[in-house]
Formats: structure tokens, C-alpha cells, sequence
């Protein structure tokens, strides 16, 4: 993306001051009103702060597959991350109670973190040596609480928009608490706004799609006991989940006969938010 600073700097403020007052007013909200409503009122002001911001950047959303969400809940739910769009995006199409498994420092944000913090959601600390025991704890506490997990597995948004592999802590929670894992993936949005980009690129198209894929269990569940057996069967649990999106993003970018992207997925349902 070519760029002119001073022109580059405006456009940044424009789309990002409205992000900027609307946190404030939707984390406020979250945070007085949500511990009166069991959290519901949270949900509602994330919601909505995502589908107002998407509205204000002028994204579209092509969603399939929302009906695997409400059959698998509570679940893992994996999706690939390859721009800051992501967030919202997730925020704006996930119609099920959820916890995000976020960086730890967001929640030390006014206003966010405050609401990442009264709705529940779980800080990720990756440096400390318990972490991983504390973040299965943290998500076996949520999912027993009827909570999907919201998890990126890559770790960090991809350079190149390509699936990077996948860290295994959700997988183990999945396994040990035997909930099912539902693969999320996105596409369009890496395109819209890279990587260390503030400004979404105008060229491209402005429609971002989501295919929610069915729920992934693993076979041996009921035989997993020993600590080595749930390790085998996280592994497995994550390479299928990885084969499943890596497969679901490339056909994301075939081309059609018609000459528009296909999915492996059956057009069961989509709905745009515009």
C-alpha cells in the first residue's frame, strides 16, 4: 500500500477516533449494567461494538455455518488470525455465549480491559512456567460455566496471511474437559487491513468471509485417562483441526466457474451485516 503520511496519518484518525469513543461508551456500559445482568448486557455491548465499527468501515460480512455453533456449545471454537479486523468480526457474527482468550496486556486498557474483565474473558500469559496449567484452569472454569472458549491457535497474527502451526494448549483443554472443537476460518480481512497497517486498503473488495465449520471431536474421548493418552489425542485433535481450516482457506481463494471464491463448505446459510 502506497502511501502519503500526512494523508495516511488523517485517514488513520478518521477510522479510529469513532473505535476509540465508542470503547468508551460501550465499556462503560459493559461495566456498570453487566454484573447486574449475569454478563448478558457485557455480551450485548461487545456485539455491538463490533457490528457498529464494521458499519463504520463499511465491512460487509459473508457468514456460513453458524448453526454448528449452537449444536457443539459449550466448545472450543479455533479460528486463523491474519488481521486486527478479526475481532470484530468474530464479535459481530458469534450469536453464542463465548469467552476470548486474549493478550493479558488488554486487559490493563481502560475502558477494554475493563470489560474483558467483567465479562469473563481469559488473560493469556504465555512467559510464565504454570501458565499453560493456569489457562486449562482458566478455560475448564468458563466451559463448565456453559462459555465456548474464543482462541486463536496460531498465537499471533500470520505475516502472510498463510495458517502458521498451531500451539496445543486449547486442544489439551478440549481433551480434558471433552467438549468438541469447532475450526473458524476467516478470509478477506488480511487483504483489507495487513499486518501493521492503521488505514484499510480501499482497493480490494470490503466483504470478508467467515465459514464456520462442524464440530471436531476426537474418537478416543471415552478412553483418554492417562496424562500421555490426552497428549496424543490433543495432537491429533489440533493436526485435523489444521488440515480441516488450512483445506477451508484455500478453497476461500479457488475461483469459481462463475469467477467468485468458493467454499468447501455447503451453502447452508448466510446472512451479510452492512
Amino acid at each position: 500500500m502506497r502511501r502519503q503520511p500526512v494523508r495516511y496519518f488523517v485517514r488513520a484518525v478518521a477510522y479510529w477516533t469513532p473505535l476509540a469513543l465508542r470503547t468508551i461508551a460501550y465499556g462503560l456500559g459493559s461495566c456498570v449494567i453487566g454484573p447486574f445482568t449475569g454478563g448478558r448486557f457485557s455480551r450485548v455491548c461487545m456485539r455491538r461494538w463490533c457490528v457498529d465499527t464494521l458499519k463504520q468501515l463499511h465491512v460487509d460480512i459473508d457468514v456460513k455455518g453458524l448453526e454448528h455453533l449452537r449444536r457443539a456449545a459449550p466448545a472450543v471454537l479455533a479460528s486463523n488470525h491474519v488481521s486486527s479486523l478479526d475481532i470484530l468480526i468474530l464479535g459481530a457474527v458469534l450469536d453464542v455465549d463465548y469467552k476470548w482468550a486474549a493478550k493479558r496486556i488488554l486487559f490493563y486498557m481502560p475502558f477494554l480491559g475493563w470489560h474483558l474483565r467483567i465479562a469473563g474473558h481469559v488473560p493469556v500469559e504465555r512467559k510464565r512456567g504454570n501458565a499453560l496449567a493456569k489457562l486449562d484452569a482458566a478455560f475448564g472454569d468458563r466451559l463448565r460455566g456453559g462459555s465456548s472458549i474464543l482462541i486463536f491457535p496460531e498465537g499471533t497474527r500470520s505475516d502472510d496471511g498463510r495458517l502458521k502451526p498451531f500451539r496445543s494448549g486449547a486442544f489439551v483443554t478440549a481433551v480434558n474437559h471433552r467438549v468438541p472443537v469447532v475450526p473458524i476460518a476467516i478470509a478477506g480481512s488480511a487483504e483489507l487491513l495487513p499486518k501493521n497497517e492503521w488505514c484499510l486498503d480501499e482497493s480490494v473488495s470490503k466483504t470478508v468471509t467467515v465459514r464456520i465449520l462442524p464440530a471436531v471431536e476426537h474418537d478416543a474421548f471415552e478412553g483418554v485417562s492417562s496424562a500421555q493418552r490426552r497428549e496424543h489425542a490433543a495432537r491429533a485433535l489440533r493436526d485435523a483441526v489444521w488440515g480441516l481450516l488450512d483445506a477451508e482457506l484455500r478453497d476461500a481463494t479457488r475461483p469459481s466457474p462463475h469467477g467468485e471464491a468458493e467454499s468447501a463448505l455447503p451453502a447452508e446459510q448466510a446472512l451479510r451485516i452492512a
